[in-house]
């Protein structure tokens, strides 16, 4: 039963990200297919199912499992956004163009720490 549920949050994950490519079908209309409610209600009901017994360090092990890949991923856009400016200083001293006011080395610190930006 979860296997199933988990290939419907998988199709759902798929959903959101067609869904900022900003895609648009025949007439303008644009490709959420509820992608995100979807996602995000069965991913909810997955860690309420999979805690039934106990949450014995289930943060931890979610954070061992998520970070590393956040992580890798953020550091290859950082190098395709910006390449080998990356390694002069003024690269992470400016802000980071429509984000924020903050500098990139802020931006990007915040973000791996998963603390909010505002």
């Amino acid at each position: 039963m979860l296997s199933n549920l988990q290939v419907l949050r998988g199709i759902a994950a798929l959903g959101v990200v067609f869904f900022h490519t900003g895609y648009k079908l025949a007439g303008d209309w644009h490709t959420e297919f509820f992608g995100v409610s979807t996602f995000f209600v069965i991913s909810g009901f997955i860690m309420c199912f999979i805690t039934r017994k106990g949450d014995d360090d289930f943060l931890a092990k979610r954070l061992e499992r998520i970070a590393p890949l956040y992580w890798l991923c953020t550091a290859v856009l950082l190098v395709v956004m910006f390449g080998s400016a990356l390694l002069e200083a003024a690269t992470w001293a400016k802000p980071l163009d429509g984000h924020s006011r903050e500098p990139l080395w802020a931006y990007v610190g915040r973000s791996l720490i998963f603390a909010p930006i505002g």
